[in-house]
């Protein structure tokens, strides 16, 4: 069946009052707007509740507007919309990904330059590592500069050894993310074909000269080189317990079981869980084309060295297979999409009631309270230099943005010209 889909983000309620009022005159029948709050538009448009936007059928191939100005309530619409095939058109809220920042989470050789790629034709911008105020529109990771994070390292060493409140001030839960998941069997696969080659891996001329057997049954050894691949693997589980986090499946997008999903399917759910406006339907053009290592159909491809040690692959990766919800003879979940089933949201939980220290600059110390940043003038030569601009005392800039309050003090400090006393809070 052809499925036309197409998801549009308007700045303002006069911009998405402007194309409803547009499509309504050009197709009054093909129309259907749904609202929590009473609109004022120039014709008279029924409206709908959003609690109504869930008739598959009957909404199939329309022209949808959902109106509203709360982040929750356009996610749970959203998310009514994963079954529609139709054009569905919304707010671009605070919740839209221009403004909300994506990590993105894989396990080695389980489709992290798939994702990359695909994260990237949605236009999100390479951010590297997470900073302490993460930008709207950017992906990052979580260390160092590769997806491939352990959940338990990263919240143990936060918990216990970071910065600022143990960790407390880290970004994590203000960033939506996207974790990819393969079947260990497709893992360990591919790991034998790419970690043995020294232009690959710096572990690569590890047991050079051995057979492809016993370099697999290296694998899978917890004295070898390589971590022992069950606990690797049931470490990543935990990211999807986390309400921010997207699970996704490698063979979502290289297969066509079950006969109900696609592709484009999946692609369709991460625009609505994300808020991208596009067709998913050109993303995934985008993003199959250009991944260096995706090839269409290569699930569970025959391999003899491989299947030689399923026995003793699945009696390690139980817990990663149970949770996923993947079996020994076939590469296909359904946990995945049960699990997108629901809203994922962000949240700000980071303390507020006492200043946290952050950086200090050649004159100001910066710091976060109250979800704001100050730059205060401490030191006796920063105030003398202060006094030359005719600046009232107290010294004190803030601002909701990080590298905004930076770029300004970074212009204060170099004395170029900027509205210091417009901008200075006593």
């Amino acid at each position: 069946m052809t499925r036309f889909r197409e998801l549009n983000f308007y700045t303002d309620e006069s911009a998405i009052s402007d194309a409803l009022c547009k499509d309504f005159l050009l197709n009054e029948g093909n129309v259907c707007v749904f609202s929590d709050t009473k609109t004022a538009l120039n014709f008279e448009i029924p409206i709908s509740p959003l609690d109504k936007l869930d008739d598959n059928i009957a909404l199939a191939g329309k022209s949808i507007y959902i109106i509203t100005n709360n982040i929750a309530a356009l996610r749970e619409a959203l998310l009514r919309c994963v079954p529609l095939n139709a054009r569905i058109s919304a707010l671009a809220l605070d919740s839209h990904s221009s403004r909300t920042p994506l990590v993105l989470i894989s396990p080695p050789k389980a489709g992290s330059h798939l994702l990359i790629t695909l994260v990237g034709s949605f236009g999100y911008q390479a951010g590297r590592i997470l900073p302490f105020n993460p930008l709207g529109g950017h992906w990052y990771t979580l260390d160092y500069d590769s997806i491939h994070t352990s959940a338990q390292d990263y919240f143990f060493y936060r918990n216990n050894r970071g910065n600022n409140y143990g960790g407390r001030l880290d970004a994590f839960e203000r960033c939506l993310g996207v974790a990819m998941y393969r079947h260990p069997r497709d893992i360990l696969k591919s790991r034998l074909n790419y970690n043995f080659n020294p232009q690959n891996a710096v572990m690569g001329r590890y047991m050079e000269g051995a057979t492809r057997y016993a370099q697999c049954k290296a694998l899978l050894d917890e004295n070898s080189v390589f971590r022992d691949i069950g606990g690797e693997l049931a470490d990543f589980v935990n990211w999807a317990r986390f309400p921010n986090v997207i699970p996704i499946s490698y063979e979502e997008f290289c297969t066509h079981e079950p006969e109900d999903t696609s592709p484009v399917d999946i692609v369709w759910e991460l625009q609505l869980h994300l808020q991208i406006g596009g067709r998913p339907s050109v993303y995934l053009e985008k993003s199959l084309g250009n991944s260096p290592t995706f090839s269409t159909g290569q699930v569970f491809a025959p391999d003899e060295d491989v299947d030689a040690h399923s026995d003793k692959l699945s009696e390690k990766c139980r817990y990663y297979m149970e949770a996923l919800g993947y079996e020994a003879n076939s590469p296909y979940s359904d946990y995945f999409r049960k699990a997108r089933q629901r809203v994922f949201d962000t949240q700000d939980n980071r303390p507020v009631d006492l200043p946290i220290r952050i950086e200090n600059t050649n004159f100001f110390a910066i710091y976060y309270q109250d979800k704001a940043f100050y730059a205060e003038c401490m030191s006796k030569e920063g105030a003398e230099f202060l006094q030359t601009l005719d600046v009232d005392m107290p010294y004190r800039l803030q601002s909701d943005n990080l590298e905004d309050l930076l770029f300004k003090v970074r212009m204060i400090e170099t004395g170029q010209k900027f509205p210091v006393p417009a901008n200075f809070n006593s």
